[in-house]
């Protein structure tokens, strides 16, 4: 039995027994009015920081291997060929031909 369902269970019917207009309990000021007392809170923060740090490990171990799966399959002869034209004077048309040969050869296919 908590502290709250004691002390509740030693009022009477109709004494006023730390209840407030919305009839939740009254805590401290650093108590949130949805926590039963300032254990909850603690768990609940700590569930809370742990849930956090798992979606973010998550998340970013399957970004780098993404990026690593990406460098690996990447032809770097075909990739040193594009880096040479982005750099050269015509930059827009360098990163535009590739998706354009291919196009040009799709289109020879049919």
């Amino acid at each position: 039995m908590t502290t709250v369902d004691a002390a509740d269970a030693t009022h009477g019917e109709g004494e006023d027994h730390g209840h407030n207009d919305h009839g939740h309990h009254e805590h401290g000021e650093f108590i949130a009015h949805h926590f039963t007392g300032p254990r909850q809170q603690y768990d609940s923060a700590k569930l809370g920081i742990w849930l956090f740090l798992v979606t973010e490990i998550l998340f970013f171990s399957g970004l780098f291997v993404a990026l690593f799966v990406g460098i690996v399959l990447t032809d770097t002869d075909q990739y040193q060929d594009t880096i040479r034209e982005a750099e050269s004077e015509d930059a827009g048309a360098a990163m535009f031909s590739p998706l354009l040969e291919r196009l040009s050869a799709a289109e020879e296919d049919k």
